[in-house]
């Protein structure tokens, strides 16, 4: 390339400020973790709203819709805190507890004895039992102590428990800051590389 023609390139090409770029990579980097930040903490929130929700047994669906439709809005809304975990993020226990406990009664009410649920539900209520596992426990009790006993009529163990997916990027205040700090990155390297290159191209002419 002629001499020249590479001098004028190389300066207009340091218009790009090293500084400049700097500070804003460093700046968008920053708004970039304060939304992804802003995502997980809202999403835990509204976690926390659908476990309320079942405690005080409150309109679980509509905190359930609030939650599901940030989190397949959102990125950094993962709702699993261990990616090994075979287990839903959300149990409803509270509303499993109440269901069973409402079939039971519905079960007396009809001349039958529940006495055997209500000691598969004290036997199966283990914090460390998940929903799915809990009404497997039931089951199996009643199968093994029962004899003749109707099945209660519960909904299925789906209906207990939800997991939603976080989508890996999304038209958000974190989506964008991330693609905006990306190409400030991309642009702060070329500058650099144009540097050395473009110095060290017109030092050997």
């Amino acid at each position: 390339m002629n001499k020249h023609k590479l001098y004028n390139l190389w300066h207009h090409f340091r218009k790009l400020s090293l500084a400049g770029l700097v500070v804003a990579l460093v700046a968008s980097g920053a708004i970039s973790i304060y939304a992804l930040r802003a995502n997980n903490l809202k999403m835990l929130e509204l976690k926390q709203a659908v476990l309320t929700a079942d405690q005080q047994d409150l309109n679980i669906e509509t905190a359930l819709n609030n939650l599901r439709q940030f989190v397949y809005s959102h990125m950094n809304t993962n709702l699993r805190t261990g990616s090994n975990s075979d287990e839903l993020p959300i149990q409803l226990v509270n509303k499993f507890n109440r269901d069973v406990a409402t079939a039971r009664a519905q079960l007396a009410a009809k001349g039958g004895s529940d006495q055997i649920y209500k000691d598969a539900q004290n036997k199966c209520e283990q914090p460390s039992l998940a929903i799915p596992a809990r009404a497997q426990c039931i089951e199996d009790y009643v199968t093994a102590h029962g004899s003749g006993i109707p099945q209660l009529n519960l909904p299925p163990k789906e209906a207990y428990t939800f997991d939603f997916a976080s989508p890996i990027w999304s038209p958000d205040l974190a989506g964008w800051s991330l693609v905006i700090t990306a190409i400030l990155g991309l642009l702060l390297i070329a500058r650099l590389l144009a540097s050395l290159f473009i110095k060290g191209y017109l030092k050997k002419s």
